[in-house]
């Protein structure tokens, strides 16, 4: 797997080195195989490949808020959010991977898969740092709002919005309403 990764790993760097590279696609690819070559491997190894995919997440959203053109759309924003999100988790800091989470779900709170990341998040950070206070915020949530309910749902919540979708009538295509949630 190392000898693979290295060897894909300078393809990486052949292409982000072409002058046709400072695109949005092409960087958020780039990104993207560092990330998922990273998450394959283990130790210092993988700590090479998730920075760069870090690095280049960062430089792109800072591209994204400089030339408001430059990104195809918001949804891909927050694409590029998440999976930086995901490096940072990946790189053992919990505290700005869920701030990461947070900003997106600030704008979409009813993302599911964005729900169970950052209650992952919590998860993986309770397990590394043997700490029950992220354990706790991974089962109940996290960042309470105006309404009382908190920002980040936490496995509870997230349960039982799943098991509300589930029972819902098939062919039924009408997204879960918050009451339907509760």
């Amino acid at each position: 797997a190392k000898q693979v990764a290295a060897a894909f790993g300078d393809v990486l760097d052949r292409v982000a080195k072409r002058p046709d590279a400072d695109t949005w696609r092409v960087r958020v690819w780039l990104a993207q195989m560092n990330l998922q070559l990273g998450q394959g491997l283990e130790g210092k190894e993988a700590d090479e490949y998730i920075d760069r995919a870090q690095k280049e997440y960062q430089a792109v959203l800072k591209t994204a808020e400089k030339n408001k053109k430059y990104a195809p759309d918001e949804i891909s924003i927050l694409g590029v959010r998440m999976r930086l999100a995901e490096c940072l988790a990946s790189r053992g800091q919990y505290d700005k991977s869920i701030e990461q989470y947070a900003e997106i779900l600030r704008t979409k709170p009813n993302m599911l898969d964005l729900q169970q990341a950052a209650a992952s998040a919590f998860q993986d950070w309770g397990v590394a740092a043997k700490n029950p206070e992220a354990f706790n915020k991974a089962i109940r949530g996290d960042l309470p709002q105006k309404d009382g309910k908190n920002l980040i749902w936490g496995w509870n919540r997230i349960s039982i919005v799943a098991d509300a979708a589930q029972r819902k009538a098939p062919g039924d295509n009408k997204p879960v309403t918050p009451e339907e949630q509760e």
